[in-house]
């Protein structure tokens, strides 16, 4: 009897183990778009998972500042698209995409010298913009970059310059 009822008990404490273990996990809740400073914690937690653009790509800068750029000219074409203007928008903007070039997260901190742009508005835009758009490269691993980012676009502002 003495041994069912130890049995019992070990049983009872290692479903109570399971269930509390389970209740620990730390789950991927973070927000697809955020602003730098309201999930400090898991915004830090990213860098654990992804990699530097660059390291994917044999540390080269130039080709990861290629596809940055191309991403942000993307970004002035969609703003257009959906009638949000960015124009006078300046931010530190990370991008973190999965293997196959998905965005995953954006997070932003608006510069000092930025245009007021309203934050249900910002995010609205980066959302509808992280389901459009693609790297054009497969990575091996979960990635990121990060860098200042200015609209009008370089390329934008040239291509109004040819019109005139």
């Amino acid at each position: 009897m003495n041994s069912i009822r130890r049995h019992i008990i070990l049983l009872i404490w290692g479903i109570f183990g399971v269930v509390v273990a389970g209740a620990q996990v730390p789950k991927d809740t973070l927000a697809a778009v955020f602003h730098i400073g309201d999930h400090t914690e898991a915004f830090e937690q990213l860098f654990l998972k992804y990699n530097h653009l660059a390291s994917q790509l044999d540390q080269d800068h130039e080709r990861a500042y290629a596809y940055w750029t191309d991403m942000l000219q993307k970004m002035d074409m969609y703003s257009e698209e959906v009638g949000v203007d960015l124009d006078g928008l300046q931010l530190l903007l990370y991008a973190f995409w999965a293997p196959n070039g998905q965005l995953e997260h954006l997070a932003y901190f608006l510069k000092p010298n930025s245009k007021y742009i309203d934050e249900v508005t910002l995010n609205g835009f980066f959302q509808g913009f992280m389901k459009t758009y693609r790297l054009p490269v497969t990575l091996e691993k979960p990635t990121y970059l990060f860098t200042h980012a200015a609209f009008p676009t370089v390329a934008k502002r040239l291509s109004s310059l040819k019109k005139h």
